[in-house]
């Protein structure tokens, strides 16, 4: 959003720069020339027309920004949160902060930084872990003794 802000603030300043152009131009063109050929014109036009591609492009990557990278909900989930990529595909500057990366082969390359996580979260991952669990094996006709938390000697197959 301020990288957004930054260039939005250029344009005001190319708008102004390429108006200026603009009106010299004019003044100073022959009759017989189109003054939209005059150097200085043309170079602040050129300015002009990049930042404008430059805030579009900004605008569609924050249309598609995740935020779970740099959400600090998401983040106190884990101790150490990591991307796996092949080599190559992302660079140590494409990296969130704090985050490592694992190459095709399991291999660090990226070390993550330690979180401070609080360990309720813990606990809320397991009932997620125990629930899905359940739900599973009761789909899979997979039955526990929940008095001795075993599975039944005879299971189906």
């Amino acid at each position: 959003m301020a990288q957004l802000q930054a260039l939005e603030d250029a344009a005001i300043l190319t708008a102004a720069v390429l108006d200026d152009a603009r009106k010299h131009a004019v003044e100073t063109t022959n009759d017989d020339v189109d003054w939209r050929d005059n150097a200085a014109y043309v170079a602040a036009r050129r300015d002009h027309d990049d930042i404008a591609d430059r805030i579009a492009s900004k605008e569609r990557t924050l249309e598609r920004f995740s935020t779970k990278f740099h959400d600090p909900a998401f983040l106190a989930c884990a101790d150490f949160h990591y991307l796996a990529a092949p080599e190559g595909l992302i660079t140590r500057a494409e990296l969130p902060p704090y985050w490592g990366l694992i190459d095709e082969n399991s291999r660090i390359v990226v070390p993550a930084v330690q979180k401070q996580v609080r360990r309720n979260t813990v606990h809320v991952l397991r009932a997620i872990s125990k629930a899905n669990t359940r739900d599973l094996m009761k789909i899979c006709g997979i039955s526990v003794d929940r008095r001795r938390g075993k599975l039944p000697k005879s299971m189906p197959s």
